[in-house]
């Protein structure tokens, strides 16, 4: 079986898929309740994927690559509706953004390096 095509990345994978409707919900119908609840069911999806990798040693490099990726996603989302529901002042965004940012610039260095992480 192909190792990237196991639970772990279909939770990831679905994780992914809840960014257009949490936006919708966040800015389109304006339906908070919902939005929040899109944001809980990720959250869990991020909690359940890692458990379940290890548990049942799935984990595979795509994996490893595809979480991280679907936390950022949604983080930028995230501070992106805030931002345009006027929940968070812009340079909070631009400060979290740089930070995210400076943190993988650093990881890409460490990487190319040769440097554990």
């Amino acid at each position: 079986m192909n190792r990237n095509f196991n639970v772990p990345n279909a939770l990831s994978m679905l994780r992914l898929l809840g960014v257009p409707i949490f936006i919708f919900f966040a800015l389109v119908s304006k339906q908070d309740v919902f939005a929040i609840l899109t944001l809980m069911v990720a959250g869990a999806t991020d909690y359940f994927d890692g458990k379940i990798a290890r548990a049942w040693n799935q984990t595979s490099s795509f994996g490893a690559l595809l979480d991280p990726a679907a936390d950022r996603i949604y983080i930028v989302a995230t501070l992106i509706v805030l931002y345009l529901r006027d929940a968070i002042p812009l340079w909070v965004v631009l400060l979290l953004l740089g930070r995210d940012a400076i943190l993988a610039l650093i990881t890409l260095v460490m990487k190319l390096r040769n440097i554990a992480l």
